[in-house]
């Protein structure tokens, strides 16, 4: 992950260092320029691909808003799947960065996706997303969380089970992303939030 930014600062020297002086100076950063745009821009893109990305673009600014008019600032999501983050892993027909479509868009609110992986302060979240459907609501409204955003895309049969799961214990989906990936299940969060316990160590009475 630190190659992109060790390149960067090498070009740069190299740039500032031996190629500042002359015509050969400007042809050269316009060249690194150059690669670096044709690297990133979709120059090959068909109307209708840009069209189909400004649609769901639109849609997820919708959604968003539509939960922070529904929620209080600063109101924290649970967000499933539970997907690693960095260099996680697409579950089903969902990619690994999926999860970062709301942030694009949000001001007021927190979400669960994007803590570091591999750390034992952030276990919780995956015994918590392995629990029953009744359990982990009532974990994650002690822990103050105002709702569950689920894609749906990365479970068998749309997710209708694991919402029907979710029903069965009162909590329903609320808000549907017009493109019917994204559901928001609303929870009521503790009005004192208790924090997520730590990965208990072994040889340690609890």
């Amino acid at each position: 992950r630190f190659s992109v930014w060790i390149l960067a600062l090498v070009l740069l020297f190299l740039v500032t260092r031996r190629f500042t002086a002359g015509r050969f100076g400007v042809v050269a950063a316009a060249l690194v320029a150059a690669v670096a745009v044709a690297d990133q821009v979709p120059l090959r893109a068909s109307r209708e691909a840009l069209r189909q990305m400004q649609v769901a673009v639109a849609g997820d600014e919708a959604f968003v808003a539509a939960l922070e008019n529904s929620l209080p600032p600063g109101a924290m999501l649970f967000m499933l799947p539970l997907v690693e983050f960095p260099e996680g892993r697409a579950v089903l027909g969902a990619d690994e960065y999926e999860h970062l479509r709301p942030y694009l868009h949000a001001r007021r609110l927190r979400f669960s996706f994007g803590a570091d992986k591999g750390r034992a302060r952030e276990s919780w979240q995956i015994e918590t997303a392995s629990q029953p459907p009744a359990q982990m609501v009532a974990d994650l409204e002690r822990h103050g969380f105002a709702g569950i955003l689920l894609d749906r895309r990365a479970y068998p049969r749309n997710a209708a089970d694991f919402l029907a799961d979710l029903a069965a214990a009162g909590r329903r989906v609320t808000l549907s992303h017009t493109a019917g990936d994204y559901v928001f299940v609303p929870l009521h969060p503790a009005a004192a939030p208790s924090l997520p316990g730590h990965t208990r160590v072994v040889g340690v009475a609890p």
